[in-house]
């Protein structure tokens, strides 16, 4: 089956039945909006590497994004924090992976990190529902609970530290908004990873892979939460 027909069938069927609101449709990607706003995006593409298509969800929030920023201001002078940018706060392929991690499978077929192009159209509609069942669970979710800025996203910071932009602050502002106590067991899957990271058993981590890294700035964010200074 030629791979572009592929793809091309693949998004009308996603585009049939994904059921979301505020998201549109194109070639090759799904754009989430709220209120005008782009949020996230899912892409694909073809990989001669992975002989499939591959997956790249990027997320933005115009709210993290200012916070961030309010927060980076406030403590530049002391920490001599130079200018960055806080558009895109989290990104991750569907090839991503690390000794503790996985990107989220886009099927449940055999090498689930890209879908392979099938040899035929009654192999293609096994396929297409699949992924789709996969989309919504592993990559969507993610999405959605940046939207809402739900505590989820505390799931997902201790799943893929690596993919946050801002940990500290991310984590901060969404125990801020949701109002959870230090003890909350998302907030304390946060601390457990850090925990793993210090341990450091298979000699694998560094000390980039943590969430609060040691830093005066990310420690000073870590002593905020578990004081419950909002």
């Amino acid at each position: 089956m030629d791979k572009k027909v592929f793809l091309e069938n693949l998004m009308e069927y996603i585009k049939e039945n994904m059921n979301e609101e505020n998201v549109r449709f194109f070639k090759k990607s799904i754009k989430f909006r709220k209120a005008n706003h782009l949020y996230g995006e899912i892409s694909f593409e073809y990989s001669r590497v992975s002989e499939g298509y591959t997956a790249c969800i990027w997320i933005e929030s115009k709210t993290l994004a200012k916070f961030l920023k309010e927060m980076y201001d406030s403590q530049n002078r002391k920490y001599n924090i130079h200018n960055i940018g806080f558009e895109e706060i989290f990104w991750m392929w569907s090839v991503a992976g690390a000794h503790y991690y996985h990107a989220p499978s886009l099927t449940s077929f055999e090498w689930g990190d890209a879908i392979k192009v099938p040899s035929s159209p009654e192999e293609a509609d096994k396929i297409y529902p699949d992924v789709l069942e996969h989309l919504m669970s592993g990559y969507v979710s993610i999405i959605k609970a940046f939207m809402d800025m739900s505590p989820n996203v505390l799931e997902y910071l201790a799943k893929y530290p690596s993919h946050f932009e801002f940990k500290s602050l991310t984590a901060f502002y969404i125990i801020k908004v949701n109002k959870l106590p230090f003890n909350h067991p998302l907030v304390q899957k946060l601390f457990e990873f850090d925990d793993k990271v210090k341990e450091n058993k298979n000699g694998l981590f560094t000390g980039f892979d943590l969430i609060f890294e040691d830093n005066p700035f990310d420690q000073e964010i870590k002593k905020r939460i578990l004081n419950n200074e909002y």
